[in-house]
């Protein structure tokens, strides 16, 4: 019990922050939505903005935006809040406006930036009002040098749909799609952003990203999206560049932090049982359905449904789950 004790503890205020963090996403969501009546004359009372709400604007400002700005002693102010909630939002709106409706880079530009851009469209819509929450209340130099990099690295991610595209390129496009989405974030903070700060969070989205692809493993798989769970390899491999990502985070925090303790630091208890979620995935993955064998190719289409790992879904392995999230906390894998 006290290994469940050490990996609950550090969460007991954690749900009062989700459930305050959710009614300000709720909120703003709301508001965006009514400025949004008054400059069309669709109907967009019932448009299902929940999961823009939840999955972004909740989660990414508690796991992400907090602990960026404890790391500058900057307070968690409402303006900060504001952004940052803008910012993770819009994240989740241009890959919809990217990925189901086909939007281009010039046009997603167009949306962001043009004094002159019309639209019926709610997605487009709600993706400007958010760019005007956000552009006022960000590290200018760094926001507007990441948001083409962002936008042009969502437009790569649509080569994972060909069947034929190479390992490395997969990958390369994964590092890109986190490495800038987390540089997006860290706009959110004035202070200035060192290199040894930007190489840290370009790295750190790469690894976030992963977690996205062994959880979505399935999803993407219905799709025909190619991620690094899909390319053939044994499960062990996949498990390998997983942990190789987890210490270059770990040499980019060292190189940025310098003498500064990963275990007495908060910035990594709540990322880390994301990354501990993964790995308990992989171990799961590996052990229970005989994908033990270096040379026996992973496919998630084989792994019966009730089996699977996916979405908000836990894979109730605790103590496994603890001992990954110590072992992270500690010394990093």
């Amino acid at each position: 019990m006290s290994s469940l004790k050490n990996l609950v503890f550090p969460f007991a205020r954690l749900g009062r922050e989700i459930i305050r963090q959710y009614l300000y996403a709720q909120k703003l969501s709301k508001e965006s939505l009514n400025n949004i009546r008054k400059q069309t004359s669709s109907e967009w009372e019932n448009y299902p903005t929940i999961k823009y709400e939840i999955f972004y604007g909740t989660l990414v400002p508690i796991n992400l935006h907090t602990k960026m700005a404890s790391l500058h002693n900057v307070a968690y102010s409402q303006e900060l809040r504001r952004t940052s909630t803008a910012q993770a939002i819009i994240t989740g709106i241009y890959d919809d406006l990217i990925d189901e409706w086909d939007s281009s880079p010039e046009r997603i530009k167009t949306i962001l930036f043009s004094d002159k851009f019309e639209s019926n469209n709610v997605l487009e819509l709600l993706c400007r009002q958010y760019f005007d929450i956000i552009k006022y209340g960000v590290n200018q130099k760094l926001f507007y040098e990441v948001v083409p990099a962002l936008i042009m690295a969502q437009e790569k991610s649509k080569e994972q749909f060909n069947p034929n595209i190479c390992e490395d390129d997969v990958i390369k496009i994964t590092k890109e799609k986190g490495g800038y989405a987390m540089l997006f974030y860290r706009s959110s903070i004035s202070h200035p952003c060192s290199t040894d700060e930007y190489n840290f969070y370009y790295t750190l989205g790469g690894l976030l990203q992963m977690t996205n692809d062994i959880n979505d493993a399935y999803k993407d798989y219905l799709s025909g999206t190619k991620t690094l769970m899909h390319l053939g390899w044994p499960i062990t491999k996949i498990e390998k560049v997983f942990k190789d990502q987890i210490n270059q985070v770990n040499l980019k925090w060292e190189s940025w932090q310098g003498h500064r303790s990963r275990k007495n630091f908060s910035f990594f208890t709540r990322i880390n049982v994301i990354t501990s979620r993964s790995l308990v995935t992989l171990n799961e993955y590996k052990y229970q359905f005989d994908y033990t064998e270096a040379n026996t190719s992973f496919d998630i289409n084989k792994i019966p449904k009730n089996k699977l790992i996916k979405g908000i879904g836990i894979p109730w392995k605790l103590f496994s789950w603890y001992s990954y999230w110590s072992n992270l906390q500690n010394k990093g894998v």
